[in-house]
C-alpha cells in the first residue's frame, strides 16, 4: 500500500512537472483510490510474492526452494498484468495492434470505431473491477482461514506445555484468542502495571514462537535443542513474573 501510494505521488510531480499542476492533480485523482479496492492491488501482487517465500520454508528439497518463490512471483505479475493490461489486451485483440496503438496514442481514427474502442475500454475496466473484488475477497478469506490454522498450532503445540508449568490451563485457553490477550493486556495498563504489561507480552510471544517452532521442526529431523532453549527462556521470564 506505501508503494501504491508513493507511485501515485510520482505520478503526480511527474505529470505537473510536465504539464502543470492541474494536470498533475488530474492524472492523481485518476489513479488514487483511497479506501477503496484498488488501493489494495499492489499489497495483494506483494502478498501473493510473500506466501510464496513462506511456502518455500515448507520445503525439502532445491524444487520447493525454487519453486514456490518463483510460483509466487509469477502469480504476482500475472494479477499486476491483468490489472494493468486488461483493456490493451482487449483493444489489440478486437481491433488489431496498429488500431489500439492509435487510440492509445491519440492518433485521429475513424469516429465510429472509436465508439466501438470506447465501448470495449468501458467493459475492460468494468471486468478488471471485477478482478479485484474476487481477488480481494480470496485473499481475505486466505487470511481467514489461516488465522484459524495459527489458532489450532498454538493450542495444539502449548497443550503438552501445561505440565511442564511453562502456563496454566486458564492461560492456555486465552492463547489462541487474540482479543482476549489484548483485553487481558489493556487491562494491566488501566491499572497501571506497566513493567508487568511488558513482561506478560513478551512471554506470550515467546510462547507463540515455542508452538510453531514444534509445529516446524516437526516436519525435520533434530531440533529438540532450539525447543528446549526456547522453554528456558519462557522459564526464566516466569521466575521474573514470579518477582514481580
Amino acid at each position: 500500500m506505501g508503494f501504491a501510494f508513493t507511485e501515485d505521488v510520482i505520478y503526480l510531480l511527474n505529470v505537473a512537472n510536465e504539464r502543470g499542476l492541474e494536470a498533475g492533480l488530474s492524472e492523481y485523482a485518476s489513479r488514487v483510490n483511497f479506501f477503496g479496492v484498488g488501493q489494495l492491488g499492489h499489497a495483494i501482487y506483494a502478498a501473493a510474492f510473500g506466501a510464496g517465500l513462506g511456502l518455500a520454508t515448507w520445503g525439502r528439497s532445491w524444487r520447493g526452494w525454487l519453486g514456490f518463490p518463483l510460483l509466487g512471483l509469477v502469480g504476482a505479475m500475472m494479477m499486476h498484468a491483468v490489472h494493468n493490461g486488461l483493456a490493451s489486451l482487449l483493444l489489440a485483440w478486437r481491433y488489431g495492434l496498429e488500431n489500439a496503438a492509435a487510440a492509445m496514442e491519440g492518433r485521429s481514427i475513424p469516429k465510429e470505431l472509436f465508439a466501438q474502442m470506447q465501448a470495449t475500454v468501458e467493459t475492460a475496466n468494468a471486468a478488471s473491477k471485477v478482478v479485484d473484488y474476487a481477488l480481494v475477497a480470496v485473499f481475505v478469506g486466505l487470511i481467514v482461514l489461516w488465522l484459524r490454522r495459527q489458532q489450532r498450532v498454538i493450542r495444539d503445540e502449548l497443550a503438552a506445555e501445561i505440565g511442564a508449568g511453562l502456563l496454566s490451563h486458564e492461560e492456555w485457553e486465552m492463547m489462541p484468542r487474540y482479543w482476549s490477550r489484548t483485553k487481558e493486556y489493556w487491562r494491566l495498563l488501566g491499572e497501571g502495571k506497566l513493567e508487568r504489561w511488558r513482561l506478560l507480552r513478551r512471554i506470550h510471544n515467546e510462547l507463540v514462537d515455542l508452538a510453531f517452532l514444534k509445529w516446524r521442526l516437526r516436519q525435520v529431523a533434530g531440533g529438540q535443542r532450539q525447543i528446549e532453549r526456547r522453554r528456558k527462556r519462557i522459564a526464566y521470564l516466569r521466575s521474573l513474573e514470579a518477582v514481580e
